[in-house]
């Protein structure tokens, strides 16, 4: 669980799943920060709209409602783990949000075309429970990671398969998009029933191929145990006989900020492939936003690219892949499974359009691969 879930609890908030409307870890904010200026130092987003308990206390009061505010945050954490007190204020930002979305005042506009992606992810032609018989433990690969890196995926899907047995796979959307925006009531609407099948089929286990989909399988996903292909596959990649010269920087992503054994794991896959590491100075729990966290646009991009120094950027999150795409960034599914292409030159960005088409022809490849399995 992350800090922020903690502190709900230690607040007596029974179910972090059902706080969409719960004001506690506003008024803890207000309550409790300092004013010490620790997290505005490091976030350019609190530099232009003050110390979090500055902006609680303007909220609860009325003074100033901080609805634009609140969505301009990239809901990264990185405050919380700088925070003395190791604050929720991630967390009071997206109480903010969601009332926005109940008093009609969510900025629905710019956020059409994540809305709409979700909305495909969600959809009959790109969803996709493919259960073999006695099968307990799914494959959750996420929207991102099947559109643009389809063959990759694949072979990832086949290297778990060869360890796990009876092992399905879900083409479908966690919904983070609709759960970040605010809207709580959509995000229950669709995420519960995808719960509630697994559930009903005995599926126990999820291994996510996202950080985003961990994230909200783990906060939401009550009664099932959730890990990532990357922490699954520790011991099961082949150790590289040579070493390459070229160091890899990697960046963390930060929707698992507070989870080192996923982080941990990435490094050993990369040690695994004879990949030497030079960290940047905001790494693992420090690790900064790639830009596009909380459907947030912000200049945490242009920061994260310059602490790369100019070396080989590898992520283990497809949206970080395409957010920090600068020519030099590659996935962590590329060196594991395309190592001397990976070390030689990134893989190209795709057209959004093709992405779409990756994943209906991975969803029909993979049915294919396992018709005499399925139930």
């Amino acid at each position: 669980m992350t800090i922020c879930i903690k502190h709900q609890q230690n607040l007596g908030i029974e179910n972090a799943g059902r706080r969409s409307t719960n004001a506690a870890a506003m008024h803890l904010v207000a309550d409790e920060c300092a004013r010490c200026g620790s997290c505005v130092q490091e976030c350019g987003f609190l530099q232009c709209h003050g110390t979090p308990g500055q902006i609680a206390e303007e909220h609860l009061s009325g003074s100033k409602e901080h609805f634009d505010t609140a969505f301009s945050c990239s809901l990264c954490h990185l405050c919380t783990q700088i925070c003395p007190k190791r604050l929720p204020i991630a967390e009071m930002f997206l109480t903010i949000r969601r009332k926005a979305v109940l008093n009609g005042q969510g900025r629905y506009k710019e956020h059409r075309r994540i809305l709409g992606y979700e909305k495909f992810g969600n959809s009959a032609p790109f969803t996709g429970y493919l259960l073999p018989v006695s099968c307990t433990t799914v494959f959750f690969p996420g929207c991102s990671l099947p559109g643009i890196r389809p063959e990759q995926t694949y072979q990832l899907f086949l290297l778990l398969q060869e360890n796990i047995a009876n092992l399905g796979i879900v083409f479908d959307c966690c919904n983070k998009p609709s759960h970040d925006l605010g809207f709580h009531k959509r995000f229950e609407k669709r995420f519960q029933p995808k719960l509630e099948r697994l559930r009903s089929q005995g599926i126990t286990k999820i291994i996510t191929g996202c950080p985003s989909c961990f994230q909200i399988f783990q906060q939401y996903g009550k009664g099932l145990e959730v890990t990532t292909a990357y922490t699954h596959l520790v011991g099961h990649i082949q150790q590289s006989d040579t070493a390459c010269d070229t160091k890899f920087t990697i960046h963390d992503a930060c929707t698992v900020r507070f989870e080192p054994e996923i982080q941990q794991a990435v490094r050993e896959l990369v040690r695994a492939r004879g990949i030497k590491i030079s960290e940047m100075p905001h790494n693992r729990e420090a690790t900064l936003c790639c830009g596009e966290g909380g459907a947030a646009s912000s200049d945490w991009k242009e920061k994260r690219l310059a602490e790369a120094n100019g070396l080989p950027l590898l992520t283990f999150c497809a949206g970080c892949t395409m957010s920090l795409n600068s020519g030099t960034t590659s996935h962590l599914v590329d060196l594991l499974f395309e190592p001397p292409d990976t070390m030689l030159s990134p893989t190209k960005p795709i057209c959004s359009l093709f992405t779409y088409v990756n994943r209906l022809l991975l969803k029909r490849k993979i049915a294919k691969h396992l018709q005499k399995e399925l139930l």
